[in-house]
């Protein structure tokens, strides 16, 4: 009987090779869409599975009470305290990522990134395999012993053992002799911790200690550390929580803020924690799951809908078909199994074109998705299966309708030839067609929208002149900073300099809590940013009051320069002259956006600082830039010829800060094409059909004198009016959800005519 159903379904699929064509095609697109959403979504939720305990594993966040700061960090001395004073936790090892190591390879040293400081007790909690050394407690016991993954083995070996081979080092400017201890396996590439090579603990502790040359002691007490734990199975981590809040050892001095614990499971580290600071791993985002998802299923639902139009459209050509296999005994359930077949063998013959189309656009995709999708590398049942009800579902979904109504005419009007009634029939159609061109509609404002934003945060004025401003990062120590300084202000290309350890555009930044002057009970967070000298002058920030830092006041190392917003909720009157939390105020700037327009513009304040510098920022003049930057870049050599320098235009820098909403525009742009491709083919075939059901009707209007245009309008004016209906339902659902994302800027553009 099934072979029956087969043969049948193939019989008609080839008889009809538009209606074929287009739903095959139309299938094609969104199965390969869906397919690809469904690897994504896997992959995001599969995160930290590689850690056979991740059940069991546990990061320890801090919660900064008086600063409204929560963040991974925990202290040197945190994790072998919390071992010791805690019985109940099997494992625990300290981490965190070292900068600054250079690997000497064919002569010339190599500046390696993904570096991690560790206790040997890592291996432990986390599933990384060995394959080769011996694993134990002992691995990275000294200071120069280090673990590394296969690839890095691959690189500096070759194909020799690795283990207990030297490996030429610099490090702090220290000269090192690495010993590897063990080679393991790469990091799966769903593990949020990531690393090449595993170092001693104490090379972070001796790094933070450079920072910190005057106060060894805050060094060790320092949040600096991500502390990892692994907890006995069925061990409730609610309760040790509960030990925790009250837990203070003698690392957390008594100049801290209050501080509190919690545990967070590995397995929510990925997902969960954007509203965290200083995070050293990467982050998820469960509102692009979402999005991406929605996406999908709804570029799925438009090529059902296409199925259904297409075959509600031909279905009075099947009619007769119909009543003749009732009349040969045929009944309800074998015509509607007949017909559903029929999809479903029209969505699997989809599938070979969309993992066609798969393949051929995956480093497209991937740009689009910002991630590395790898399907079929583990967990293959979970994607096969997935596939496989993916396209199951579309074949039901798109024959249902169209399985229930030929099932149901009734046998002695089809073989009079009686007119059926067909109202249901194409208000369902017409009902479909305006979902799909609602969907487009939508997807289209969307683009408007979200590009319109984009634009806005990037053509604003931030409140200082961005023009030709270049900014050079440090990603290692540069204690020569000043010398270069010098060199490059020399040059008369060179419009101003300045140093800083971090300006606009900002991702993060210190805190403090101060006390109004009001009411001093209340505090507010006084965000802080850490500058040279001629810093002010050279991003043009207006001030308002006051002056600028200058070398001429030995003074000026103690005082504060303040922002409008945080004279403002300080409650401040001339405040120039005044002391805010111990500090001078020497000046008031104009509010500038420091951060995204994501944030507000926070209170601030401006102060000196020649340490923990990290970036330098250069005005070029206009018509010099590329001579400059190629001056600037060769100075660079002169003075450190070991490191690699990194410049970025401002713009660049800006522009960076907003790849979620560039990432969108693109996402949605393609959602809408696919959308209207797959609308556009789908009226198409129900025109052609149409028209071949009304030959003769169009016949009869010719000789009684209608013109080809006036039998167009005729034919093309109820699409004309689905448009009209569509465009006004799409508009007020358009405003309502891209209302809801706008909600995510503190600053965002307002609606125009433009948008219609």
């Amino acid at each position: 009987m099934f072979r029956n159903y087969l043969i049948t379904a193939f019989r008609f699929l080839k008889r009809n090779k538009v209606f074929t064509l287009i739903n095959i095609g139309g299938l094609s697109i969104a199965l390969a869409c869906s397919f690809v959403i469904l690897v994504y979504v896997l992959n995001e939720f599969s995160y930290d599975n590689s850690h056979i305990k991740s059940d069991r594993i546990y990061r320890v966040i801090s919660h900064n009470i008086d600063f409204e700061v929560i963040s991974p960090g925990t202290s040197f001395l945190f994790a072998p305290t919390l071992k010791n004073d805690f019985p109940e936790i099997e494992k625990a090892s300290r981490a965190r990522g070292l900068r600054g190591v250079e690997l000497e390879h064919n002569g010339e040293f190599i500046n390696e990134r993904r570096v991690y400081s560790v206790d040997s007790e890592l291996l432990d909690i986390f599933t990384i395999p060995l394959i080769s050394g011996n694993a134990g407690q002992n691995l990275l016991n000294n200071e120069n012993d280090i673990v590394i993954s296969e690839k890095t083995a691959k690189k500096y070996f070759k194909d020799e053992n690795p283990v207990g081979k030297i490996l030429q080092g610099q490090f702090e400017g220290e000269q090192y002799q690495f010993i590897v201890q063990a080679v393991m396996k790469n990091f799966p590439a769903n593990s949020s911790f990531q690393a090449d090579i595993l170092a001693n603990i104490n090379l972070s502790l001796k790094q933070i200690q450079s920072f910190f040359p005057d106060s060894p002691d805050y060094a060790m007490s320092g949040f600096f550390w991500s502390t990892y734990i692994l907890l006995p199975k069925n061990n409730e981590p609610s309760i040790l929580e509960e030990k925790l809040s009250s837990f203070i050892s003698d690392n957390i001095p008594n100049e801290h803020s209050k501080i509190e614990f919690s545990l967070q499971n590995l397995s929510d580290a990925y997902l969960y924690s954007a509203h965290m600071d200083n995070n050293p791993l990467p982050r998820g985002s469960l509102n692009n799951i979402f999005l991406f998802a929605g996406i999908g299923l709804l570029i799925l639902l438009l090529a059902c809908a296409n199925y259904i139009i297409l075959g509600s459209a031909i279905s009075m050509q099947r009619a007769k078909e119909i009543g003749l296999r009732k009349v040969m005994g045929a009944n309800k359930s074998s015509i509607r199994k007949q017909i559903l077949i029929e999809s479903i063998l029209v969505a699997l013959l989809s599938i070979p074109i969309s993992l066609f189309l798969i393949e051929t656009f995956m480093p497209f995709i991937e740009q689009v998705f910002n991630t590395k999708l790898t399907y079929f590398s583990s967990n293959v049942i979970f994607y096969i299966i997935g596939f496989l009800t993916i396209i199951f579902i579309t074949g039901v979904l798109s024959g249902l309708y169209i399985a229930f109504y030929l099932s149901s005419l009734k046998t002695i009007e089809i073989l009079k030839a009686k007119p059926i009634s067909g109202k249901n029939r194409i208000f369902i159609r017409k009902a479909l067609i305006s979902f799909q061109l609602i969907i487009f509609m939508i997807l289209i404002f969307g683009v408007l929208t979200v590009r319109n934003q984009f634009q806005y945060v990037l053509n604003q004025d931030p409140g200082f002149n961005k023009e030709n401003l270049f900014i050079i990062k440090f990603y290692d120590d540069f204690p020569a900073y000043n010398e270069y300084l010098s060199k490059i202000r020399s040059s008369s290309n060179v419009v101003n300099t300045a140093a800083a350890m971090e300006g606009p555009p900002a991702y993060s930044s210190m805190s403090m809590m101060v006390p109004t002057v009001s009411n001093p009970e209340k505090k507010i967070k006084l965000e802080g940013m850490a500058v040279g000298y001629n810093f002010i002058e050279t991003f043009g920030f207006e001030m308002l009051e006051g002056r600028a830092f200058n070398k001429e006041f030995a003074t000026d190392k103690n005082t504060w320069i303040l922002n409008e917003t945080a004279v403002k909720q300080l409650g401040l009157t001339d405040p120039v002259g005044k002391t805010v939390g111990g500090t001078k105020i020497i000046g008031v700037v104009k509010d500038f956006h420091f951060h995204s327009f994501h944030t507000k513009i926070p209170p601030l304040n401006i102060e000196l600082t020649d340490d923990y510098i990290e970036q330098i920022a250069v005005r070029i003049q206009a018509d010099k830039i590329p001579e400059t930057i190629e001056f600037l870049e060769n100075e660079w050599k002169k003075i450190a010829p070991d490191q690699d320098f990194y410049i970025y235009s401002f713009d660049k820098l800006l522009k960076a800060m907003y790849t979620e909403e560039e990432r969108m525009i693109m996402l949605l742009f393609w959602s809408s094409v696919i959308s209207i491709f797959i609308a556009i083919s789908g009226l198409i075939g129900t025109t052609l059909f149409i028209l071949k059901s009304r030959t003769s009707e169009i016949g009869i209007r010719k000789i009684f004198g209608s013109s080809a245009s006036s039998i167009i309008f005729s034919i093309q004016k109820e699409f004309g009016l689905l448009v009209i209906i569509s465009f006004v339902i799409a508009i007020p659902v358009g405003i309502y959800f891209m209302n809801r994302w706008l909600q995510n800027f503190a600053y965002s553009a307002e609606y125009s005519c433009k948008y219609l």
